[in-house]
């Protein structure tokens, strides 16, 4: 993921081009088109509706989070155009001012981007791979070792996050969330990590119900609202 503070340079628009003026999505969104907020409130236009039915080239390694200054490269799903997102955020003591530019950027520049970006997904499988059996060693001699664990549990949550696919590692997990007190932070994120996972299709929610079940955790308010929460978010996606 690219996030800077620093103020981007101006990408000078893609000539346009018949394809992207025939597309139902890109024919309404401008060359660059932008929205600025001033203390949580939008200042003049908000991006074009259309903006929202792009996809991220990348994702979900790749994002369009908000939370700090970040870019990603977007693509439209009918017509193949690429785009620069952008979003800046300045805090200010009179209310901060946050603003998202999309850029419409030509096919060149937008395969060389997601060449890049499938570069950097591959570096960070294989590190994610080649780091993974320690992680689960900590998991597995829980509760000894609380930082130990604490960064396990992180790097597992982050690693879904990214999308790699910790399946190998759900019984570690779960071992560690049956011998370590609820009341820890590490046990708050394996369970917020067991729901990533679970509420992504049926058989992994069946996968998580058979690890709780295997480990002795399958009871307990916490537990049933983590299941109810994984079917609650199947369906709303």
């Amino acid at each position: 993921m690219v996030k800077s503070n620093k103020k981007q340079a101006k990408r000078p628009p893609a000539q346009p081009n018949a394809s992207h003026q025939r597309c139902s999505i890109c024919q309404s969104i401008s060359d660059r088109c932008a929205a600025f907020w001033k203390g949580g409130e939008l200042r003049g236009e908000d991006l074009p509706a259309a903006a929202s039915r792009l996809s991220i080239v990348g994702a979900p390694f790749m994002d369009d989070d908000t939370g700090s200054s970040n870019a990603c490269l977007k693509q439209c799903p009918e017509c193949g155009t690429y785009y620069d997102w952008r979003f800046t955020y300045e805090y200010l003591f009179n209310g901060s001012e946050d603003e998202v530019v999309l850029t419409r950027i030509s096919q060149a520049a937008g395969r060389e981007w997601a060449r890049r970006i499938a570069q950097a997904m591959e570096a960070y499988q294989a590190q994610f791979t080649a780091a993974a059996p320690q992680h689960i060693d900590a998991l597995l001699h829980a509760p000894r070792h609380p930082d130990l664990i604490k960064q396990a549990v992180d790097f597992f949550w982050q690693g879904q996050r990214k999308g790699c696919d910790i399946t190998f590692a759900l019984p570690a997990l779960i071992r560690a969330l049956a011998r370590i007190s609820r009341k820890r932070d590490a046990a708050g994120t394996i369970k917020l990590t067991l729901s990533g996972f679970g509420s992504q299709s049926q058989q992994r929610l069946q996968l998580v119900r058979e690890q709780l079940q295997a480990s002795g955790t399958s009871r307990g308010p916490d537990i049933e609202s983590l299941l109810t929460g994984c079917e609650t978010l199947m369906r709303a996606n």
